[in-house]
């Protein structure tokens, strides 16, 4: 907040806009229009976290609006100092291509919030959007979310 004058100016926090839940199956429901699971991907009963790494994941199909801002976030933790989580989109492009954004980032015993803003390519369709981890070591993720400000 700032005040010139009679007028004050508020900032808003550059990820308070993205409000809307583009991932069906809050709880990593596998299911037709939800997650597809690839190998074995552990849930606990209780949390409802998962155990994934990168042989092992799910993945969502997402709609979107091409040229669109995302944000993408995930919840995670690991017990090994070496795991790694991946966020990682790829972009189904209008015609049949593909292009994907991805990165890794380190995590840790405790739950900590990754979050990456992502802009749909001028010719995309659609989001297969990852839970997965970097490598062979596994990460636990209780939270995938992929957020638009919108309903495009």
């Amino acid at each position: 907040m700032a005040s010139v004058g009679n007028a004050t100016l508020y900032v808003i926090a550059p990820d308070a806009r993205f409000r809307v839940e583009r991932i069906q199956g809050e709880r990593f429901d596998v299911r037709p229009g939800a997650w597809t699971r690839h190998g074995d991907v552990p849930q606990d009963a209780n949390t409802g976290a998962i155990v994934v790494n990168a042989a092992n994941l799910l993945y969502q199909y997402v709609p979107v609006a091409a040229g669109a801002t995302y944000m993408y976030v995930v919840e995670v933790r690991c017990h090994a100092s070496s795991a790694e989580v991946r966020l990682q989109v790829i972009w189904t492009l209008r015609g049949g291509g593909t292009r994907v954004d991805a990165r890794s980032a380190a995590c840790a015993p405790d739950w900590v919030e990754e979050r990456e803003l992502v802009v749909a390519p001028r010719d995309a369709i659609a989001a297969i959007v990852y839970a997965t981890a970097h490598g062979a070591e596994p990460v636990e993720m209780r939270r995938v979310s992929f957020l638009s400000p919108n309903r495009t």
